[in-house]
């Protein structure tokens, strides 16, 4: 592909809210410079769409600056995958809005993933099952992907990390704008180990609200099936679950209390056929049988809970965190008579190892 058609590309893809539909269908039968090439009437014509909004299409991609792109892709160690161009990947022409343009940090090779998404206000439950299950998963040697978003993402993300498997992140801002900013280092952590950072957005671009339901049709490309973990109805991670129905994917969903508004989503999706996972024994059961042979084989890796190298008051408080499901500082103090001072040393200790997880002034076992 030549130097002229990447920087028509980069320009559409700047302009992609002027509609994706039209625009996917219009690079099936015109390269992305003859596109650029005309004016709105004609656009309009061929596209169906009003001279209006072609018009403001053609004047967004005018105004951006695809070359200094391309410079800063360079300059930051940047991939990008241009439709059309070799390498793209196959999973992304299948979807119906294939991306004119997308951005990877890491290594982009694509491994058998399921994907987890939910809330970004992850309750207790939300924090004890995703954390537990994308460790576990990721133990059989399956990849997690997810949304790098505050909440149940960023729990799916540190839980595959911290089981030394592979995890991606498909984000709602450029790569030189990550989002939320405190995920910083998450998105780091990802790339050195083996994942991917992956962005359709320009390389500046801010987290803008139009981005995040976009994203999620590629987040359900690049997994074999969809974990809807806590969400009320409607929600970003049901958009998700609606583009895996789309795609042929299988959607699966952690049944939730009834009386609790964060488990509409997922009692939804259940009511309308997803399959209800309560454990990873479930979603493995799920996985499609050209894959399970291979994730069944590792399964007995899954580290046991009793094996967790601890000890002393190490070991104490972690097993009172895990018998009681979640206690607060005070709580450990009183139960296992030790001073709050000392119980708070050794809660960070533990908190750092990726033992525990803290939602509020309680703590919550991750492994």
């Amino acid at each position: 592909m030549d130097y002229r058609e990447k920087t028509a590309l980069l320009r559409i893809n700047a302009a992609r809210y002027y509609g994706y539909g039209w625009i996917s269908e219009y690079l099936k039968s015109r390269s992305a410079e003859e596109i650029l090439s005309k004016n709105s009437l004609e656009i309009s014509f061929d596209t169906g769409i009003s001279a209006q909004k072609a018009e403001d299409f053609l004047k967004k991609a005018s105004s951006f600056e695809a070359e200094k792109e391309l410079e800063k892709i360079d300059a930051n160690k940047i991939s990008v995958y241009f439709y059309g161009q070799q390498g793209y990947p196959e999973c992304f022409y299948q979807i119906s809005q294939p991306p004119a343009v997308f951005y990877i940090k890491g290594d982009f090779s694509l491994f058998d993933a399921v994907a987890i998404v939910g809330t970004r206000k992850a309750d207790a439950y939300a924090v004890r099952q995703t954390s537990k299950m994308s460790f576990e998963l990721a133990c059989t040697g399956m990849g997690i992907v997810s949304g790098l978003a505050r909440g149940v993402d960023t729990l799916a993300h540190k839980g595959a990390l911290k089981a030394g498997g592979k995890t991606a992140a498909v984000t709602g801002s450029g790569l030189l704008n990550i989002y939320p900013p405190e995920n910083k280092k998450l998105a780091a952590d990802i790339c050195e180990k083996g994942g991917f950072l992956l962005s359709e957005s320009p390389l500046n671009e801010a987290p803008l609200k139009t981005n995040f339901p976009l994203r999620n049709r590629l987040i359900s490309a690049l997994s074999w099936g969809v974990i809807v973990m806590r969400g009320d109805y409607p929600s970003g991670s049901l958009i998700t679950a609606r583009h895996a129905l789309s795609q042929g994917k299988e959607v699966m969903a952690v049944p939730g209390d009834a009386d609790n508004p964060l488990s509409r989503g997922p009692n939804r999706l259940i009511r309308e056929g997803a399959i209800p996972v309560c454990s990873t024994e479930d979603v493995l059961a799920a996985v499609p049988e050209y894959l399970r042979q291979k994730f069944s084989e590792k399964k007995d890796k899954t580290p046991e809970r009793e094996n967790i190298p601890l000890s002393g008051d190490l070991k104490k408080i972690y097993t009172f965190v895990y018998k009681s499901g979640a206690a607060s500082c005070d709580e450990i103090s009183m139960g296992l008579n030790m001073p709050v001072s000392s119980a708070l040393n050794i809660l960070f200790e533990l908190e750092s190892g990726g033992f525990l997880a803290r939602k509020g002034d309680r703590y919550y076992c991750l492994k």
